[in-house]
C-alpha cells in the first residue's frame, strides 16, 4: 500500500493537508482526510498534466535510477530535466543550484542517509516536492515521513502506472503553489508600488511594512511601463484588452521557469507589470513582448488600430525599480521618438532629443485641450531652437502625431515638420472638445464612487475617452493629478465619518473609503492630516 500526502506549500494560513491512501489495486482505492480546507482559487483548476521543471533522482543503484528516469521521460513527454545523484552529498548538491520541482529518493542510501539528506535540501530548496523510495514494506517509515512532510511514500519496484498517478498528482499541486505564491507576489507589488506613489517615489519611509516580503525574496526584477496611443475610444479599449490578455497568457506560462508577475494601471501608463525572477531572460521576454504588442495593436486585421509602446527597465532592488518607474512615466514623451510597437529601454535618446520629443508632446497636449495659443507658441519654439533631429526620430515623431491626429505631418525636416503643422492648425481647432464640462464630469464622478477601487481608466470609459487624454485634461483644468483628487475626496470624507461616529473601526472607515488596506489607509490619512485616524478626535 501507497502513503501519499498531499500538502499546498504557501503562506497561506489557511492551506490544509490532505492525507490519503491509495492501494495498488484501484477497486480497493479509498480517500482519508485527516484535514482539509476548500481553496477558494479558481487557479487551483488543471492546465495540463506537465509542468516544466527539474526531477531529481536519487539512488545508489544505477540500473534503478536508468529505470526511473527512463519511465520519467515518457511521463513528462520531454518536457522536464531529469537530474541524477548516486547519493546524498550528490542530492544536497543539486538541490542547492537547481531547485528541482521533484526529487525521489531512496532513503537506504549513505553520505548522508536519505532522511538526513531531505531535511538539509528542504531547507535549501524549500518548495521543492520529495517522494521517499524504500524495499522495506515496514510502516514505520510512512510514519517518519510524515514528521519530514514528505509528498509520497513508494515501494520498490515502482510500477509505470504508480509513478504516473503520482506524477499527475504533483503536478497538480505544484502548479496550484505556483499560482497561489504569485498571487501573493502580485499582492504585495501592487501593495508596494502605491505605497511609494503616496510617498512620492523619491522617499522610501514608512514603507518598512511593505517592503519586507522583497527582503526574502531573492530575485531580478524586470518592469514595463506600456502607452497606447489612439484617436478612437473603442479601438482604445479593445487594444488595452488585447494587450491584458496576451501579457497574462505569456506570463501565466513563465510560472513554470519560477517567474513570478504583476501588471496593474497607474496613471501616467495604462498598463504597467513587475516580473521577478531567479534570472531573467531579458531577451527572450523583449521579443516576446513586441509580437504582443504588434498583435494587440492589430487586433482588427490588417490595419493598425493603436500605436502601442512599451519602455521597460530592470534592476536587483524593486524600490529601486518602482522610481524609475516613476521617472518613466514623467518621460513618457519618449515614446513619440519610437516607431510603433517599440519594446525597449529608456535611456536611447540624447538631451537635444529628448527636449524635442517634450515639445512635440506639448503640441498635443494643447491639441487635446483646444489650446491654439499654446500650439502655435511651442511650433515658435521648435522653429527657432531645433535646426535638426536625427531622421528615425523625426520621422517617428511625425508618424505618430498624425496617427493620433489624422492629419498628414511632415518629415523631411524640421522645417518642413514645423509648416505642415502650421497649415493644418486650423483643422486642428475646429472640433475644440469643451474640457470643462468633462473634468466637471470626472468630478461628479469621483464624489458618487470614491467608496469604491476606480480609475482613470473606468471613468474614461463612462465618457467616451481615451485615459491619457482624461488624465491630461484633468491635470490641466484642476492643476492636480487625478490620484491626489481622488486622495483628497477620500479623506474629507473619511473625517466626516469620524466625526459622525468616532467608535469606528479602522478596517470599516478604510472600507468605507475604498481602501482595502487599513495600514495602507493609516499612512494616506498621516500623510494628509498630519495624524492617523485614531488620533483625529482627540485632538
Amino acid at each position: 500500500m501507497m502513503f501519499v500526502i498531499l500538502c499546498c506549500l504557501t503562506d497561506m494560513a489557511d492551506a490544509g493537508v490532505k492525507c490519503f491512501f491509495l492501494g495498488n489495486n484501484t477497486d480497493f482505492e479509498h480517500l482519508r482526510t485527516v484535514e482539509t480546507k476548500a481553496c477558494p482559487c479558481a487557479l487551483c483548476v488543471k492546465k495540463g498534466m506537465n509542468v516544466s521543471m527539474n526531477i531529481l533522482i536519487v539512488d545508489d543503484n544505477k540500473f534503478a535510477r536508468f529505470s526511473l528516469k527512463s519511465m520519467l521521460s515518457d511521463i513528462t513527454a520531454g518536457d522536464c530535466a531529469v537530474l541524477e545523484a548516486a547519493n546524498g552529498m550528490e542530492m544536497i548538491e543539486i538541490c542547492s543550484t537547481d531547485k528541482p520541482g521533484i526529487a525521489f529518493v531512496d532513503v537506504n542510501m549513505l553520505l548522508p542517509d536519505g532522511k538526513t539528506a531531505i531535511r538539509k535540501c528542504q531547507e535549501l530548496s524549500s518548495e521543492t516536492y520529495f517522494v521517499i523510495l524504500t524495499g522495506s514494506n515496514d510502516f514505520s517509515y510512512a510514519r517518519q515521513c510524515v514528521s519530514l512532510n514528505i509528498f509520497a511514500y513508494v515501494q520498490k519496484p515502482v510500477e509505470c502506472g504508480q509513478l504516473q498517478e503520482i506524477y499527475r498528482k504533483l503536478s497538480d499541486s505544484i502548479s496550484h503553489d505556483r499560482h497561489l505564491h504569485n498571487l501573493r507576489f502580485q499582492a504585495k507589488c501592487i501593495q508596494l508600488f502605491y505605497a511609494l506613489s503616496e510617498a512620492g517615489f523619491d522617499e522610501a519611509d514608512g514603507i518598512e511594512y511593505e517592503y519586507e516580503y522583497f527582503r526574502s525574496v531573492k530575485r531580478e526584477f524586470l518592469g514595463a511601463m506600456f502607452f497606447i496611443d489612439c484617436a478612437n475610444p473603442v479601438s482604445y479599449s479593445n487594444v488595452y484588452k488585447s494587450l491584458f490578455n496576451g501579457l497574462n497568457g505569456f506570463f501565466d506560462s513563465l510560472l513554470e521557469k519560477n517567474y513570478n508577475y504583476a501588471t496593474f494601471p497607474f496613471e501616467e501608463a495604462p498598463l504597467t507589470f513587475i516580473l521577478g525572477g531567479t534570472r531573467i531572460d531579458v531577451g527572450m521576454i523583449r521579443a516576446r513582448l513586441q509580437v504582443i504588442c504588434e498583435q494587440a495593436a492589430l487586433f482588427t486585421g490588417n490595419s493598425r488600430a493603436a500605436n502601442l509602446f512599451c519602455i521597460f527597465t530592470a534592476s536587483e532592488n524593486i524600490v529601486e525599480l518602482i522610481k524609475q518607474y516613476a521617472e518613466i512615466g514623467k518621460n513618457k514623451f519618449l515614446r513619440l521618438g519610437l516607431s510603433p510597437s517599440s519594446v525597449t529601454g529608456p535611456d536611447i535618446f540624447d538631451e537635444s532629443e529628448r527636449a524635442f520629443l517634450q515639445r512635440v508632446q506639448d503640441i498635443l497636449n494643447s491639441y487635446a485641450v483646444g489650446d491654439e495659443l499654446a500650439f502655435s507658441r511651442t511650433l515658435d519654439h521648435i522653429s527657432a531652437n531645433v535646426k535638426s533631429v536625427c531622421p528615425p526620430v523625426l520621422e517617428a515623431a511625425a508618424s505618430n502625431i498624425s496617427f493620433i491626429t489624422g492629419h498628414n505631418v511632415e518629415r523631411d525636416s524640421v522645417k518642413a515638420f514645423c509648416e505642415s503643422l502650421r497649415l493644418m492648425a486650423s483643422g486642428f481647432f475646429r472640433s475644440n472638445r469643451k474640457t470643462t464640462d468633462k473634468t466637471h464630469m470626472v468630478m461628479e464622478y469621483i464624489d458618487k464612487n470614491y467608496m469604491r477601487d476606480i480609475s482613470i481608466n473606468e471613468i474614461a470609459g463612462q465618457l467616451g475617452l481615451t485615459p491619457n487624454y482624461l488624465s491630461r485634461v484633468f491635470r490641466d483644468k484642476k492643476q492636480m493629478r487625478f490620484i491626489d483628487y481622488l486622495t483628497s475626496v477620500r479623506i474629507m470624507n473619511a473625517k466626516k465619518i469620524l466625526s459622525r461616529t468616532p467608535d469606528i473601526s479602522i478596517k470599516n472607515l478604510a472600507l468605507k473609503v475604498g481602501y482595502y488596506s487599513p495600514r495602507y489607509f493609516s499612512s494616506v490619512f498621516k500623510k494628509a492630516t498630519g495624524l492617523y485616524p485614531s488620533e483625529f478626535n482627540k485632538k
